[in-house]
């Protein structure tokens, strides 16, 4: 899914473009540049297995857990994917563009009690606001508890 499909969606609230120039902060920068709070802003890791790069989504108010990650998936070789091996710098990962909204996604029950959150539009400048339901449009997607 592209931004330019999901402002289309029923889940897109609004895209805010240009508001800001974030060079590789993370998410506690992040949301004081967008007014809102950790429990609102959605946290992607890139994660590397055996069978390929996926994401993982949590509330950045909260922690991954990799013993839990490691068991769901059955798969104790997992460590941090290398995001700079897909051209894409810290600040710019989102699941709203490719490669990314093709990759495996591993979505803790949290994000899914929200109505909305906020992440970045795969720039360092933008941010949209959604619901975070879109992520069960991702072809492969797994609902469970990994956060600590």
């Amino acid at each position: 899914m592209l931004i330019d499909r999901l402002t289309q969606s029923d889940y897109f609230i609004q895209h805010f473009q240009g508001c800001y120039q974030l060079y590789g902060l993370g998410c506690e920068e992040s949301v004081k540049a967008r007014g809102v709070t950790l429990d609102r802003e959605l946290k992607h890791l890139m994660l590397r297995s055996k069978s390929g790069n996926f994401l993982v989504h949590i509330p950045a108010s909260q922690m991954l857990c990799y013993k839990k990650v490691k068991a769901i998936l059955n798969d104790s070789t997992i460590e941090m994917g290398q995001i700079s091996d897909l051209g894409v710098s810290k600040g710019e990962v989102t699941p709203f563009v490719e490669p990314f909204w093709s990759m495996g996604h591993l979505i803790d029950k949290m994000v899914l009690d929200r109505d909305w959150m906020t992440t970045n539009d795969g720039t360092r400048t933008g941010y949209i606001k959604f619901n975070p339901k879109v992520l069960l449009e991702t072809s492969k997607n797994i609902i469970t508890e990994i956060r600590a």
